[in-house]
């Protein structure tokens, strides 16, 4: 790209995504209120602003970055995908997984945007080349289709398609370019410089004078000349509590540290909180705390750290690698990118000890689970791969001594037993039994009721006959069967005679019978059986 290409750019929709054009690269930057100059090399010369740039790159580096494949209820490492070797291990032949998205990091937090060509090979992506954001230039078509123009090194510039380009965006106002952050806290970064360069002459030859040496008359300039060496000589590291003598009536004028000079330091701390409030990062993560901060409240200070300033994060590029890297199959199949913040816990053996054991402990992971996260091997033990539910949850699983007793005392009855198995509801009212005439009638369903009525013995009856009547033929003996209940078949009747006689009636009763009823009820009262048996009175 030609100078006057780059430099007119901007008018044409394009944008060098530095955080200064090539013209003010040209003329040393951009300068601020406070006559310093800025542009991104030299914003990164001030301390504060390259520690919140590190402690971002690191949080995002050291965290381990993985595609997992959701599929139901599991969730497990999608290590048979392409693209996870390359964002957990190896996304090119000269990078490391870490030092990629240190980089990664580095040039969205300072220039709002990082870039890299997707090396795609039949379908299948093999590596990410890195751009430096300096030799990118975006541009928008009336369409809305992006394009990237790249400058090598060489000076050969090439377009690229956004399908082609992985473009990591940072906080933006036009939706496509990310906002500048060297551009936007210039001002700060520039007073911060400014301060840092007077503060640097103000100890370059000793620091301010401790005092003046007033003499009356006018010396020439060979005089203060040898005055000045005969201060130099005197007022010295080996001279030290020897008096000074001079002549012409000198006067020794001692000199304090003014307000402004004392207001120089804090000028300079209250610049560190200022660059961090600009990048969002606590300022302790940058070694700088007030004397009000405790051990509690540091801890609190580094939560926010990952929750406010690294999650964020951490969302904007998962999502990027699922739009940019992943295919419409692949986000339909449950692959997703996910940063593993585990990992931050790392240099920390207590919190890693009791973050384990509160998810093994809690039922949220199993002990091989948990040994897994040490990179151990897993226990042959089968209940390792089993989750504890802790117990004041769900309630214990063995019977108390009252529950045992009560289990013995229900034993020794099967309906009681059965009772156990399937409880009626506790709530449900005794049904009425009504008895009439042997039957029973129940006015609920639940309730099984057996009749037990055997059948009566046949009976036998003896006819006696007088002797004195041979003659006659043997009459007809009629029996008439009348049973108390209607149910019960009548019996045939066995009638014995023992000699002839007249045609008669025999009317033959059934000896009386009587009903017992059991009713069978649970230990809350309620009606679960009912039986009726029938004997002889």
């Amino acid at each position: 790209m030609s100078f006057w290409s780059t430099l007119t750019s901007r008018f044409r929709g394009e944008r060098k995504y530095d955080s200064l054009d090539l013209f003010r690269d040209l003329y040393g930057g951009r300068e601020t209120k406070s006559g310093a100059t800025v542009n991104w090399k030299s914003a990164l010369e001030v301390t504060t602003w390259l520690a919140c740039g590190r402690v971002i790159a690191d949080g995002i580096a050291q965290v381990p970055l993985k595609l997992f494949r959701e599929s139901g209820n599991l969730r497990v490492p999608a290590t048979d995908h392409p693209t996870y070797e390359l964002l957990h291990r190896k996304p090119n032949d000269w990078q490391s997984s870490f030092e990629y998205r240190e980089m990664l990091a580095l040039h969205v937090v300072f220039t709002g945007g990082a870039f890299s060509f997707k090396n795609v090979v039949r379908g299948e992506l093999l590596e990410l080349v890195p751009f430096e954001p300096q030799w990118v230039c975006v541009h928008r078509a009336s369409s809305g289709a992006l394009t990237y123009k790249v400058t090598l090194p060489d000076g050969e510039a090439k377009d690229f398609s956004a399908e082609q380009i992985w473009h990591v965006r940072g906080p933006s106002w036009n939706s496509y370019i990310g906002l500048e952050p060297v551009k936007l806290a210039r001002e700060a970064l520039g007073l911060a410089l400014a301060t840092e360069e007077t503060h640097a002459q103000f100890h370059q030859n000793g620091a301010k004078p401790s005092g003046v040496l007033s003499v009356e008359g006018t010396l020439d300039p060979k005089q203060h000349e040898q005055l000045r060496m005969y201060i130099e000589k005197s007022v010295g590291a080996r001279n030290a509590g020897v008096p000074m003598i001079v002549d012409r009536a000198a006067k020794w004028l001692a000199q304090s540290m003014t307000g402004v000079d004392a207001q120089h330091l804090e000028t300079r701390k209250y610049q560190v909180e200022e660059i961090c409030r600009a990048l969002k990062v606590m300022p302790i993560m940058v070694g700088h705390s007030d004397k009000a901060a405790t051990y509690a409240s540091a801890e609190q200070m580094f939560l926010a750290h990952v929750v406010h300033t690294l999650s964020p994060w951490y969302e904007r590029i998962e999502q990027s690698i699922d739009n940019n890297l992943l295919t419409k199959a692949d986000r339909k199949e449950g692959i997703y990118a996910k940063f593993v913040e585990e990992g931050l816990l790392r240099g920390s053996l207590k919190d890693t000890k009791d973050m384990l054991l509160g998810y093994v402990n809690g039922g949220l992971m199993t002990p091989n689970e948990g040994r897994a996260k040490l990179d151990l091997n897993p226990d042959d033990d089968p209940k390792s791969d089993e989750l504890r539910v802790p117990a004041n949850v769900v309630g214990t699983t063995e019977p108390t001594p009252a529950e045992e007793d009560a289990a013995k005392k229900l034993a020794r009855h099967d309906e009681l037993i059965e009772k156990l198995q399937e409880r009626l509801a506790a709530t449900q009212a005794p049904p009425a039994i009504t008895i009439n005439q042997g039957a029973i009638t129940v006015s609920s369903p639940d309730v099984k009721v057996a009749n037990h009525l055997p059948e009566p013995a046949p009976p036998i009856v003896d006819v006696q006959v007088d002797a004195h009547m041979p003659e006659q033929k043997a009459p007809d003996i009629h029996a008439h069967f009348e049973a108390t209940l209607p149910e019960v078949k009548a019996p045939p009747v066995t009638v014995n005679v023992k000699n002839d006689v007249q045609p008669a009636d025999v009317n033959v009763h059934l000896p009386a019978r009587k009903t017992e009823t059991q009713v069978t009820r649970d230990r809350d009262g309620n009606l679960v059986g009912a039986t009726q048996i029938e004997t002889d009175a």
